[in-house]
C-alpha cells in the first residue's frame, strides 16, 4: 500500500526490513511479528515467503536489540540440460538471518547497525559442481524524527537512510565465479499530519540506488 516506502515512515515491529534504527524510537519494550505469503498461488502452490522479526529494549540507555529471519522457498523446480533430457528435481531456497542494534544518540536521532548471514541454495542437490552459497553483509542506518505541534495534534517530520548489504560476494562453485550481493542505498523523507486522535495523513518520498554493478 505504501509503494515500497519505509525508510522514513513511523517505527513499527517490522522496521528491521526497512530501517532498523527506527526501533530505538519506539515507546514499547519489545515486540514480535510473523508474516506468511503464499507466492503466486494462482500459478503454483509450493512457493512461500516467511518473515519473522522482533526487537527488545532493556532500557533507553542500553539501546535496542533486534533480529529477523526471512525464508523464501521456490518450491519444486525441474532442471534439464536439453529438451529431451530426464529432468532433475530441485528445491531452491533463499534465507537471511539478521541481528541488529540501535540506539538514540540525541533526543530526535537514532543510529543502527545490522549484521546479516545469507544462504542461497539454487541447484546444490542436483549438480555436484555447485554448492549452497553463503555471504555476510552489514547495514548502517539512521532515523531522525522531529515533532511539530499543530492545532490538531503533533505532526512529525521524518528523515531516514539505510545502506544495506555491505559485505562479501557470494559463490556457488567454491570460488570459480563470484556474484555481488545487492548493496543498496535507501534515502527517505516523510511528513505526518494528524487530523484528529484517530486519523493521520503521511506524505513520504523515497529514493533507492543500487551500489554494485548490474547486468541491466
Amino acid at each position: 500500500a505504501l509503494g515500497d516506502v519505509g525508510a522514513a515512515t513511523s517505527a513499527d515491529v517490522n522496521s528491521q526490513y526497512w530501517n532498523p534504527a527506527k526501533y530505538a524510537a519506539m515507546d514499547g519494550r519489545g515486540g514480535v511479528s510473523i508474516s506468511y505469503t503464499p507466492w503466486l498461488r494462482k500459478i503454483v502452490n509450493d512457493i512461500d515467503l516467511v518473515y519473522l522479526a522482533g526487537y527488545y529494549t532493556p532500557s533507553k540507555m542500553a539501546g535496542t536489540i533486534s533480529a529477523s529471519l526471512r525464508f523464501f522457498q521456490l518450491g519444486e523446480v525441474l532442471l534439464r540440460e536439453s529438451a529431451d533430457a530426464i529432468p532433475l528435481s530441485a528445491n531452491p531456497y533463499e534465507m537471511t538471518f539478521d541481528l541488529g542494534y540501535s540506539r538514540m544518540l540525541t533526543e530526535n536521532f537514532s543510529l543502527g547497525v545490522v549484521m546479516r548471514l545469507v544462504a542461497s541454495d539454487l541447484t546444490a542437490k542436483t549438480d555436484p559442481n555447485y554448492y549452497t552459497g553463503y555471504a555476510f553483509g552489514a547495514d548502517v542506518n539512521g532515523f531522525y524524527s522531529l515533532p511539530i505541534e499543530m492545532k490538531s495534534g503533533t505532526s512529525r517530520f521524518n528523515f531516514g537512510f539505510n545502506i544495506s548489504n555491505i559485505g562479501t560476494r557470494i559463490t556457488y562453485d567454491k570460488g570459480d565465479n563470484y556474484n555481488f550481493i545487492p548493496a543498496n542505498l535507501r534515502l527517505g523523507v516523510g511528513y505526518q499530519i494528524p487530523f484528529d486522535k484517530y486519523n493521520r495523513l503521511l506524505i513520504s518520498l523515497e529514493a533507492n540506488k543500487m551500489m554494485v554493478p548490474s547486468r541491466y
